[in-house]
């Protein structure tokens, strides 16, 4: 790259900003690098930066690209020293990008630090040689992240968990101050309103209306230990589902399964997700694998194949594929940016 470090391995979730010069869109892309403590392949890594891990393999890299040609004009490290980063979201403002790490790990897997934290990539300020200084946000909690999306007019910032093996939470951090995360806040968990435990994985009915509430979680940074535990809840593997929460005025809101997939040829395993301009969603498929046959004509000889999938108003799915578009790149509503691991 620009900054003389090889592209690191394991691209991820990303987002477009407007380019610092004219005709120009950056880009901010997570790298899900998990090798082992300090390994040299594929590794974010700028020597002498301002590191969280000195062990730390992931992080994030920035492109410049031209909007005219679809060239690279630069690109480089933006922050090192994580782990495990896989989506994130926009700051307020589109300030920059928040970048999660999808693990819990820590001294015990050999890291020098505690991870499972959201870091701030800012816009402007990393240069190439010169990432941004990786400080977690620990108040927004520590664990296996997914993704994470700031509404514009309170500043809270929703988070998803994607811990394997087990049920998980969906979050909501409300700082002191939406614009200094650093600042603090109080962390919660959604919880359907008056049922303690309450599983959404099965028995769902589509546009069913669920009311919930939010509980405050005391000790958003704990002491605990990763590791992937055994699926044994005794619940089917299904093949995802797609829920909106909508806030409530004066109570905690409501939550609303849009979509359930009935089967692998329709949707498997979606992960990251955006919004068309005409209200159609497009949605990633990060498939883990089952069973059950993959079939997938444009795609002979592969297995576990993830896919763009459709989500048009009236719920109906359809993949999303060639001939593609070779035009110029388009910054904003409607874009959405796939990456292959």
């Amino acid at each position: 790259m620009s900054d003389g470090v090889a592209t690191p391995i394991a691209h991820d979730g990303m987002a477009a900003f407007p380019g610092t010069r004219r005709h120009t869109v950056r880009l901010i892309r997570n790298h899900e690098v998990r090798t082992t403590p300090g390994s040299p392949v594929g590794r974010v890594h700028v020597e002498g930066s301002e590191r969280y891990d000195e062990l730390g393999v992931a992080g994030t890299t920035t492109l410049e690209v031209d909007l005219r040609d679809g060239r690279v004009v630069r690109h480089f490290v933006s922050l090192n020293g994580t782990i495990v980063n896989c989506a994130g979201g926009r700051m307020l403002h589109q300030r920059g990008w928040l970048t999660c790490e999808a693990t819990t790990a820590g001294p015990g897997q050999g890291w020098t630090r505690k991870h499972g934290y959201v870091f701030e990539v800012p816009l402007n300020g990393p240069e190439p040689g010169r990432p941004a200084p990786s400080q977690p946000l620990t108040a927004m909690g520590r664990f296996s992240h997914e993704a994470v999306a700031v509404d514009p007019r309170t500043g809270y910032v929703y988070e998803t968990e994607d811990e394997s093996g087990r049920p998980d939470g969906f979050y909501r951090f409300r700082p002191r101050d939406p614009r200094d995360l650093a600042a603090g806040g109080v962390l919660e968990m959604l919880k359907i309103r008056g049922i303690d435990g309450y599983d959404c994985r099965e028995g769902q009915t589509m546009g069913a209306r669920l009311p919930v509430e939010w509980v405050t979680i005391d000790d958003p940074d704990p002491d605990l230990e990763g590791g992937d535990p055994a699926n044994a809840d005794g619940y089917l593997e299904g093949y995802g589902q797609v829920w909106q929460y909508v806030p409530g005025r004066r109570d905690g809101g409501t939550l609303v399964l849009v979509y359930e997939s009935p089967g692998r040829r329709e949707l498997d395993s979606p992960d990251n997700l955006t919004f068309t301009p005409r209200g159609g969603i497009v949605l990633c498929e990060d498939d883990a694998g089952s069973a059950d046959a993959d079939p997938h004509p444009p795609a002979p000889g592969l297995v576990n194949v993830n896919r763009l999938i459709g989500l048009d108003p009236p719920g109906r799915t359809y993949a999303i594929r060639g001939p593609w578009h070779r035009g110029p790149l388009q910054a904003g509503h409607g874009m959405v940016i796939a990456c292959t691991m």
